[in-house]
């Protein structure tokens, strides 16, 4: 599709900043470095128990570009908006992708455990089972115990991929509250 310039303008509009003050003066990012920090988060993922002022993009060396500026019991703190994994699609999709397959070898290996149990009861019905002529003493694997251990491995990685990406949709859906709130302007 092409637009012809002779169709096109410029307008200018009206746009609102909101700049953070203290005791009248615009803040400096001298001061808010010197903000103390807060937890954005709570463990399970929500925001954390504060009043949201808004965000601010600076760039703190080792710390985080993107701070929620909060306050909670009469103080003001700065909260680094810094996730410790990756939040992009392509992440998420690995992580859908990883509970799936995780999944999928929870459910194989149900379904080889009941093979097992059902080539076990046959065995022991067997009046020969104990003979010695070279026949194994029982079906494979010998070990019952490794069953054990196996689905006990398998729930908890199926249990723990399932937290960790619960937490992740919790903090992207409170990232979106968070993208609502006014950018605030900070003086240099």
């Amino acid at each position: 599709m092409e637009i012809e310039t002779k169709n096109a303008s410029l307008d200018t509009l009206a746009v609102t900043i909101r700049a953070l003050h203290v005791s009248g003066k615009q803040m400096t990012l001298a001061v808010f470095k010197q903000l103390p920090e807060l937890a954005a988060f709570t463990e399970n993922g929500e925001l954390g128990d504060f009043e949201p002022w808004g965000t601010v993009r600076y760039a703190i060396k080792d710390c985080a570009d993107r701070w929620l500026v909060a306050s909670k019991d009469g103080i003001l703190y700065r909260c680094s908006l810094r996730i410790d994994w990756p939040d992009s699609v392509d992440a998420r999709r690995r992580d859908f992708d990883s509970i799936r397959k995780t999944l999928l070898a929870y459910e194989e290996w149900q379904k080889a455990k009941i093979k097992y149990d059902l080539l076990y009861e046959e065995w022991k019905k067997r009046p020969d089972r104990n003979a010695f002529d070279g026949m194994p003493r029982e079906p494979y694997p010998p070990n019952r115990c490794r069953w054990e251990i196996g689905d006990q491995c398998y729930r908890d990685r199926f249990i723990e991929s399932k937290l960790k990406l619960e937490k992740a949709e919790l903090i992207e859906k409170t990232m979106l509250d968070i993208n609502r709130l006014p950018q605030l302007f900070i003086a240099v």
